[in-house]
């Protein structure tokens, strides 16, 4: 029997949110699951265990159907599937009534599962302990769901192995110290031959071929480094063997690189480059910045490493606390009273204040100098070169593409901000529209029926009339004409007055359908047209007409699901943009403020 095993997949998380990555990192996840399906499909294994999150929340129908779809891809596998924190099953859970189409079972679920693959839920299955049983691999299954998100007791406590003689396989959720705390020593006397854990994001061996966690088939997190994929394994006659086999698309890597006093920012910069380059553009990194010999540079490295996925920026700029060495040496000259500027300035100036004296103090090199001392001579040359330098970064920040992409976004966003209501409009107006389509398509289908009624209602009307005063006479009439059989006397007017009544009606009938068929031809020699023409062509302008203002209102409705769109992509451009522009934006700021305490404090007084 060969199998896999995952855990922690947790479908529709989105990893690292807020960050340029974090949408196309949720579509890996499940392109990662479906990858694993292709994979079992190509190597013909026979069971998918999944030792819990399978979703990232609480799955609802329409997700599960989803998961369905992909699952129903496996030709030949069988997926076993527990519960675990973050998708527990508690009596409203989806999972408690959804019947999956796919060879899927889920252990704990009262739905009782019927497919391809011969399975029974064994006698000794209870609410906790879930238990199916494989004929055809004389294999017992067992599996602990989670019915809360959390719990302080070791769920596999009171487990054990019912039938020694088989195949058994537990998959089971926890091993956190508070959260589900798990017993190793006594799962690793236990005799099962395969013990599925899940809850750990990382590759995790606690007893070599028996007790696995796989970690997450995709990293979810800077903290989950290392590999990433799942565990390959088979039993076959009581033995059980595993491989771990790297399935992710993408590692969180940590890159530490040493920097001292003489390490430039170009340096640093192409260095770093060529490093993360070498190790894959597509991973995501931190880079912590190691200063040796006491360095004290500030490095720009962000705009420069914009192109790879950069989480953080540990150490770029030196944060200093030894400014009362540099007050104690410098009393009464330029930079002394600069520094007394940074001690009495304002909080909301407080950060731009320190920025100019920290960048005069590594402009002037005094930082490395025993005695901390600056010339008003050395704090003047200073002085010019930080504000030329400032200068030079404020134009760099203000031009930078953080600036040029917000306001492309702003722009964008802006753009129409009432197009919402618009296009619930033309909904309502196209909606009206196709009413009123259809009720006039309906109309012109109803003209020619409608047409025939009426000219049936005419005959009815026109012989109606004559027909009820024959009826009448030959009521009258029928008394007198029996009393004269009953006297012998022989008359053919009996029977010449009802034939000439009802020649009558019928001559009533012809003439009344006759003046109304005159006046027909009459209007059609008038117009060219008769009536049944004429109400056929002026239904059929009336359908023209609104069919063509239905078409106008679903090309405008188009043109405003476009807009809505775009400004929606736009939205969401526009909240990441904002929030780096804020930043940089701050930044400006704080140059600003730098630059405006140098040039009050540039003259040596």
């Amino acid at each position: 029997m060969r199998f896999i095993h995952i855990s922690d997949v947790h479908l529709g998380m989105e990893p690292d949110y807020g960050m340029s990555w974090s949408g196309a990192r949720k579509e890996e996840i499940e392109h990662c699951l479906l990858r694993i399906i292709e994979y079992a499909n190509t190597h013909k294994i026979d069971f998918i265990f999944i030792s819990g999150d399978l979703f990232d929340g609480r799955p609802d129908m329409d997700r599960l159907e989803s998961v369905d779809e992909l699952f129903m891809k496996l030709h030949h596998t069988c997926v076993l599937y527990i519960a675990g924190s973050s998708d527990y099953m508690d009596q409203s859970s989806a999972l408690n009534s959804y019947e999956f189409k796919a060879e899927v079972h889920v252990l704990g679920s009262p739905v009782d599962k019927r497919g391809t693959f011969s399975c029974v839920r064994q006698d000794y299955a209870d609410i906790n302990t879930d238990c199916l049983y494989f004929p055809e691999y004389d294999l017992d299954v067992y599996g602990v769901s989670c019915f809360k998100k959390t719990a302080n007791v070791d769920p596999l406590e009171d487990i054990k192995v019912w039938n020694r003689n088989r195949t058994n396989v537990l998959l089971a959720y926890g091993g956190s110290g508070k959260n589900r705390p798990l017993d190793f020593a006594a799962l690793k006397k236990s005799d099962f031959d395969y013990i599925a854990l899940g809850m750990r994001h990382r590759y995790d061996v606690i007893c070599r071929d028996k007790i696995i966690y796989p970690g997450s088939p995709e990293p979810l997190d800077e903290s989950a480094t290392g590999r990433h994929g799942f565990v390959l394994g088979y039993i076959e006659n009581g033995r059980t063997g595993t491989e771990f086999v790297s399935f992710s698309d993408r590692e969180y890597k940590t890159i530490e690189y040493p920097v001292h006093r003489f390490s430039t920012n170009d340096e640093v910069k192409d260095d770093l480059k060529r490093m993360l380059s070498k190790e894959g553009s597509g991973n995501i990194y931190t880079i912590r910045l190691v200063r040796l010999d006491g360095c004290e540079e500030n490095y720009e490295l962000s705009e420069a490493l914009r192109n790879f996925n950069i989480l953080r920026i540990e150490g770029e700029a030196f944060v200093r606390t030894d400014y009362d060495r540099y007050m104690k040496a410098n009393t009464y000259n330029g930079f002394g009273r600069l520094l007394e500027a940074m001690n009495s300035a304002n909080p909301l100036e407080s950060d731009g204040v320190k920025l100019a004296v920290d960048m005069v103090i590594e402009e002037s090199g005094i930082n490395y100098n025993h005695n901390a001392r600056m010339s008003d001579r050395q704090y003047d040359d200073s002085n010019n070169m930080v504000r030329a330098r400032l200068m030079a970064r404020k134009d760099n920040l203000e031009n930078s593409h953080v600036m040029k992409d917000y306001k492309a976004a702003e722009e964008d966003y802006r753009v129409n901000p009432d197009v919402l209501d618009k296009l619930n409009n033309a909904w309502t107006e196209e909606r009206k529209a196709v009413l009123a389509y259809k009720t006039a398509a309906h109309a012109v289908e109803q003209i020619e029926k409608d047409h025939r009624r009426k000219w049936i209602r005419v005959g009815v009307r026109t012989a109606l009339i004559p027909l009820i005063i024959v009826c009448v006479v030959c009521i009258i009439y029928m008394p007198f004409a029996y009393m004269r059989m009953t006297k012998g006397a022989v008359s053919g007017a009996a029977g010449v007055i009802p034939f000439v009544g009802v020649m009558i009606s019928a001559l009533c009938f012809a003439i009344g359908y006759g003046i109304s068929r005159y006046r027909d031809v009459r209007r059609k020699k008038q117009t060219g047209k008769s009536t049944l023409n004429q109400e056929i062509e002026n239904a059929r302008v009336l359908l023209d007409m609104w069919n063509n203002k239905v078409d106008e209102l679903r090309k405008l409705r188009n043109e405003y699901q476009e807009m809505d769109r775009k400004r929606r992509n736009a939205s969401d451009v526009y909240s990441e943009s904002r929030q780096r522009a804020e930043t940089c934006a701050g930044e400006i700021k704080r140059i600003d403020i730098a630059i405006k305490t140098l040039n009050e404090y540039k003259q040596i007084q």
